[in-house]
């Protein structure tokens, strides 16, 4: 878990079930965090345009692994474009 430790710091994680306004999301993006969630839901829709979010289809642990690897391999400067791209998104629309 220790790899992880960098990523984690700058990443929002949250698990839904069904979510039709993921106010969660929406946190974790004004914030400023890298999101790694399920495609459920409005979810898709919230996040368009955030290149900092990184969509997995629902229950496919896979997908979700790849993902978090895809984080974790980020330079840091990579993270922080992402994180700050992810907030000026959202204040925008």
């Amino acid at each position: 878990m220790r790899n992880f430790s960098r990523a984690s710091s700058s990443c929002g994680r949250a698990i839904h079930l069904q979510e039709q306004l993921p106010y969660v999301i929406t946190e974790s993006l004004l914030r400023g965090r890298i999101v790694i969630t399920s495609n459920i839901g409005g979810i898709p829709e919230t996040t368009e345009g955030c290149t900092g979010v990184q969509l997995f289809q629902a229950n496919n642990h896979e997908q979700l692994a790849e993902k978090m690897l895809y984080i974790r391999d980020l330079s840091s400067d990579d993270l922080v474009d992402l994180r700050i791209r992810n907030r000026q998104n959202v204040l925008s629309n």
